[in-house]
C-alpha cells in the first residue's frame, strides 16, 4: 500500500478501484474488464497481489464482522439522508430534460470512512455504465451532518441532473456562488439551456441542441482570450 501512495495514488483513484471489485464466496476479485479504464496512477500495479492482500486485511481484520455490528448505525444514517437530501433530487428529470432515457444506472453510496471529500466514479458491466456518487460523511455533535443545498448540488454535480425542489431564490444564489467562483459564463449558459428547454419541438433531444453549447463556449473562450490580450497592451 505504501509502494501505492508513492505514485499518488489515493482520494479518487482509491474509489475507481472500489466500484470495480466484487465479491464471490466470500472475496473480493478483480474482473478482467474492469480493471479497464484506471488511470495511469494504477498502470504498473499487479492486480492479483493487490486484490490478494486486500481478501488477507478483509480476513485478518473481521471486517464482515465489524460491518454486522455497526448495521445499525449505517441504517440510521442513510435514512437521515434520505429524509434531508434524496426527497429533494428528482432523477426523473433526466429524461424530461434531455428528452432521452438514461442509459446509465444512478447509484448512491456514503462514503462512512472518507471525511468531508466526495467523488464520482463509474464502471462498465456487462449491463451497461453504472455511475456513482459516493459522498462525504461528517458529524457534528455526533449527529450526521446533511443539508440539502450542499448535498443535492453535489449530486446534480455528480450525476448531471438538476432538483426541481430548488426555489428561484436558491438558483440566483448557486448562479451569484458560481460568477464568485470565476465561472462568470454560467447565468449565459442558463439563458441557452432555457432556450433549449421551451423550444422541444425546434431542437429535439439534447444532443441535437449539443451544437449550439459548442459554439456558445468556443465564443465565451474567444472572448476571455481577447480580454486577456487586451489587458497585456
Amino acid at each position: 500500500m505504501k509502494d501505492l501512495r508513492k505514485n499518488g495514488l489515493g482520494y479518487d483513484g482509491v474509489m475507481e478501484m472500489a466500484v470495480r471489485l466484487e465479491k464471490e464466496d466470500g472475496k473480493f476479485v478483480l474482473p478482467d474488464e474492469a480493471a479497464a479504464g484506471l488511470d495511469e496512477r494504477w498502470d504498473g500495479v499487479d492486480f492479483d497481489l493487490f486484490v490478494s492482500h486486500l481478501n488477507s486485511f478483509y480476513t485478518d481484520s473481521r471486517f464482515e464482522a465489524f460491518f454486522e455490528q455497526h448495521e445499525g448505525f449505517y441504517g440510521q444514517v442513510i435514512a437521515f439522508f434520505n429524509r434531508n437530501v434524496m426527497v429533494y433530487f428528482d432523477e426523473d428529470w433526466y429524461g424530461r430534460f434531455y428528452r432521452e432515457k438514461p442509459r446509465e444506472k444512478f447509484s448512491v453510496v456514503i462514503g462512512f470512512t472518507n471525511g468531508s471529500a466526495s467523488y464520482g466514479p463509474c464502471r462498465v458491466t456487462e449491463d451497461g455504465k453504472e455511475v456513482f456518487a459516493i459522498v462525504g460523511y461528517m458529524e457534528r455533535n455526533g449527529k450526521p451532518v446533511f443539508y440539502k443545498e450542499g448535498y443535492v448540488a453535489l449530486l446534480v454535480h455528480e450525476f448531471n441532473l438538476k432538483d426541481n425542489g430548488y426555489s428561484l431564490e436558491d438558483v440566483k444564489n448557486s448562479l451569484l456562488s458560481d460568477v464568485r467562483r470565476g465561472f462568470l459564463w454560467t447565468p449565459s449558459l442558463v439563458t441557452l439551456f432555457r432556450k433549449y428547454e421551451r423550444n422541444p419541438k425546434r431542437y429535439g433531444s439534447f444532443s441535437d441542441f449539443y451544437p449550439h453549447i459548442i459554439r456558445f463556449l468556443d465564443k465565451q473562450a474567444d472572448r476571455a482570450c481577447r480580454n486577456f490580450m487586451s489587458a497585456l497592451e
